[in-house]
């Protein structure tokens, strides 16, 4: 993971560490690349670098945001949320970070949410009184962005019993596929790679179909990433409208890029 680049960590070569050691003693015995006093000091710079290195890296594994591995396991295991069975570093990372940034209590809807997550879903929408005035449906996903399985959705209702609110009828289902079909011919300039700037249109495309409400201008001002330099024939399912999310669907994308 990147660091910041407002960051300002200790990190010296084994070269900067032996000048400031030697301007200390080079008054008093010969300290170039050969002499006794070289011989002896530049090693023991190169210990001090690479213990510079390595306290960079146990002080970086403290943190959220750069703890990899079983650091990240550590800080997992101090927030009571531990990895799920095969949940890469990112994921989980952000799995965490989410919850860090929820205020516990704050609201029933977000905390159903964010238990339902926990507890092994993709994604997860809770809806208020679809059948009763104490009724919380849970709609979710696995990790792959796909409807879970009943096993799944058994395990997260049995997760959600620990921390239902009293009198709360809560059922998990799994969410409905939702199909946004985008269809567009994007014009590039003829210095860049068509394979990259598609990939790069759907990456930004699939992360703003996680919006219920998906606007017809919004998409396309998406999919101008870099090298697209005009638009035609742009519609979304057909038409020029803006789209919202059925209760208890997950938006699906649908990308062609028209010839």
């Amino acid at each position: 993971m990147q660091l910041d680049d407002q960051m300002l960590l200790l990190l010296e070569t084994p070269e900067q560490i032996y000048e400031r050691v030697a301007n200390r003693a080079k008054d008093r015995v010969p300290t170039g690349p050969g002499e006794d006093f070289y011989v002896f000091a530049y090693p023991i710079c190169q210990e001090i670098a690479e213990q510079q290195e390595l306290w960079q890296y146990g002080w970086l594994q403290a943190f959220l945001l750069w703890a990899d591995g079983e650091f990240l396991d550590w800080i997992g295991a101090r927030m009571r949320m531990p990895r799920l069975e095969g949940e890469e570093d990112e994921p989980y990372r952000q799995r965490l970070l989410t919850s860090a940034q929820e205020e516990e209590g704050s609201g029933r809807v977000e905390d159903y949410e964010r238990v339902a997550r926990n507890a092994g879903a993709g994604y997860a929408k809770a809806i208020e009184h679809l059948r009763n005035n104490v009724s919380i449906d849970i709609y979710i996903t696995d990790l792959e962005g796909n409807p879970a399985s009943p096993e799944l959705c058994e395990k997260v209702r049995a997760d959600l019993e620990k921390y239902r609110y009293a009198l709360h009828d809560i059922q998990v289902h799994p969410a409905a596929t939702h199909i946004v079909r985008i269809e567009a011919r994007p014009i590039v300039s003829s210095d860049v790679d068509q394979v990259e700037v598609e990939a790069a249109i759907v990456k930004k495309l699939k992360e703003y179909m996680k919006n219920d409400l998906l606007r017809y201008q919004v998409i396309a001002n998406l999919i101008f990433v870099p090298g697209v330099e005009d638009l035609e024939s742009y519609t979304l399912n057909g038409g020029t409208s803006n789209i919202v999310t059925p209760d208890g669907a997950v938006n699906v994308l649908e990308w062609s890029w028209l010839p």
